[in-house]
């Protein structure tokens, strides 16, 4: 499975690409502390998961990554916290 790692952590977003990738069928695609910029990179990778860690994300951009799915054949796992907790029932 592909995957695509967010965090606005840069040492957070390394260790938990580095946990994800090559263990079992994952592999690490992407990483980036921007949603836009992981929505381009992931499409261009064909991501097949996101991995949001949520922690210091604005309620907008997990909006704007949820409203990615329509664009993209993304699941997406949001590590929770801070603003995560907003999005409670407008999660699929």
């Amino acid at each position: 499975m592909r995957i695509a790692v967010l965090s606005k952590e840069t040492l957070f977003c390394e260790a938990l690409a580095s946990l994800l990738d090559r263990h079992g069928n994952f592999q690490v695609v992407a990483k980036a502390s921007d949603a836009k910029d992981l929505i381009t990179t992931a499409k261009a990778q064909q991501a097949q998961l996101l991995v949001v860690d949520s922690f210091e994300i604005a309620k907008d951009e997990l909006q704007f990554l949820l409203g990615a799915r329509a664009f993209g054949d993304f699941v997406i796992v949001v590590i929770g916290g801070g603003e995560a907790n907003a999005l409670e029932g407008s999660v699929d």
